[in-house]
């Protein structure tokens, strides 16, 4: 019963080890649409890859307009090869209805530690004016400047050289970007978990076994005194007998009869 203890209690340690080891979340690797402009009933498809491991994990969406208002939130799982792509309409105007450049971030745990892109909706059709960054003099000048045009600017100098790569994979099918291959240490740390906590449980069997044999060896020992102990009795009863019968004390008949009587014990 102790043994069957002892085993329940190194399974739990090992399980509750893997849990602690386990990260809270995962992150998203890339990140793109399909294209770079659209019109309203236009749905934008968004795509990308998350970590090696990662994969059936729940990528979250969240789109902000160009006056940095919140617009909608999405999500879809990643598959099996470490991708995924969620699609959205536009085609509802009380969430897509300024023109200009829209922000998307898709992340699974963290929105700070996802991946932030542009695009650019109009719902006329007409191109969305980008306006080049202004130095300090012009935006001393320029006080009576909208907010929203200066978020625009703000948002625009904001746009990584990563997001101009994609754009320029995007206008190229032929490149198809994979997901990285890193070494993911916790594939290794939880097998070995595992066979220390097998280990312990083989470990307190075996001493286990090792103290009861001293045990069996003491019984058998003091089993093994015992039967000599007989012997050596029934020995000195037959040689008392057999002096008593060579100084006549007792008669042939009487030997026998007793000899018989000691070998029914």
């Amino acid at each position: 019963m102790a043994e069957i203890k002892l085993a329940f209690f190194a399974i739990f340690v090992v399980l509750l080890a893997e849990s602690l080891a386990i990260p809270a979340y995962a992150e998203v690797n890339s990140f793109q649409t399909d294209k770079s402009f659209y019109v309203q009933g236009n749905k934008i498809i968004f795509s990308g890859t998350v970590e090696i491991g990662d994969y059936q994990k729940h990528v979250n969406l969240v789109i902000h307009s160009p006056l940095g208002k919140f617009v909608l939130i999405s999500g879809n799982y990643s598959d099996s090869i470490y991708t995924f792509e969620i699609v959205v309409n536009t085609n509802d105007t009380n969430q897509f209805s300024t023109k200009g450049t829209y922000s998307a971030t898709a992340f699974i745990g963290d929105p700070s530690s996802g991946k932030t892109i542009a695009f650019d909706f109009s719902p006329d059709g007409s191109p969305v004016i980008h306006q080049p960054p202004q130095n300090s003099n012009s935006e001393s000048t320029n006080t009576n400047q909208p907010s929203a045009q200066h978020y625009v600017t703000q948002l625009n100098e904001n746009i990584t050289m990563s997001d101009v790569r994609e754009n320029q994979m995007k206008g190229n099918p032929s490149i198809i970007e994979k997901p990285p291959i890193t070494f993911d240490f916790m594939t290794i740390l939880y097998p070995v978990i595992s066979l220390c906590g097998v280990g312990i449980v083989i470990a307190v069997i075996y001493f286990r076994k090792i103290n009861l044999k001293p045990n069996i060896q003491k019984k058998d020992k003091s089993q093994s005194i015992q039967q000599v102990i007989s012997e050596s009795d029934d020995d000195h009863a037959m040689l008392i007998l057999k002096n008593r019968l060579a100084k006549g004390e007792i008669t042939l008949e009487e030997f026998k009869a007793v000899k018989d009587a000691l070998s029914e014990f």
